[in-house]
């Protein structure tokens, strides 16, 4: 884990890296919340969103999939970045790397569906905090292990169905599906085979991935 700030302290720093990558593993969703927590907000700072994801993008290079990004920011780019066309270039190089945007305070109500579509780019979201106790809450779904579940047609067709959370149920019709991991959630994708009046129990280890232990009738 690695977090990087703009605006912080250093006017002519378009970026920088406070805390250095020290270990390869999944995301300790606590240490992440301590670090975001403890970094203080600089009044008139300037927002260089194109360029932090670019030299975000640099930073995870070299860890395996899934690479997540959380950015909190309570305003739009505002150094002349492109931030699209950085997403798309970051997915065109080959790194998969999921943006998930916390915005705090953002009184433009132009900028959620601006920041939505940045995120649902890179297939994270945008989850919008209007004061201190939302951004909390906030950033601690951000950071939670998400999964999406796919239907499996028979005809090769695979459609979106829900994106669901650790202890989360869900009704689906009988058929075939595929649950993989998004967000901050490790492991491979795994196949489910639902009969109709039954239901399948499904367990996740940060270590191991997605687990289904047991059909229920």
């Amino acid at each position: 884990m690695r977090q990087r700030v703009c605006g912080h302290l250093q006017v002519d720093a378009p970026s920088r890296l406070r805390v250095p990558l020290k270990r390869v593993g999944p995301l300790e969703p606590a240490e992440a919340e301590s670090v975001i927590r403890a970094t203080p907000a600089i009044n008139l700072a300037r927002t260089a969103i194109a360029d932090s994801l670019a030299l975000v993008a640099q930073d995870l290079a070299e860890l395996e999939p899934p690479r997540m990004v959380v950015l909190v920011t309570d305003g739009d780019e505002t150094c002349d970045g492109d931030v699209p066309a950085e997403i798309q270039r970051i997915a065109a190089s080959g790194i998969d790397l999921r943006l998930t945007i916390v915005g705090f305070s953002i009184d433009d109500a132009e900028l959620a569906p601006t920041f939505e579509g940045w995120a649902e780019t890179s297939g994270g979201r945008y989850l919008p905090a209007g004061d201190a106790d939302a951004l909390s809450a906030a950033i601690t779904e951000a950071i939670a292990p998400r999964f999406g579940l796919e239907r499996l047609y028979l005809d090769g067709r695979i459609g979106p169905v829900s994106v669901i959370g650790l202890d989360e149920d869900i009704d689906v019709v009988a058929g075939g599906y595929r649950l993989r991991p998004l967000q901050s959630a490790t492991g491979e994708s795994i196949v489910l085979n639902i009969r109709d009046g039954s239901a399948v129990e499904v367990t996740y280890d940060r270590t191991l991935g997605l687990l289904p232990i047991g059909l229920k009738p």
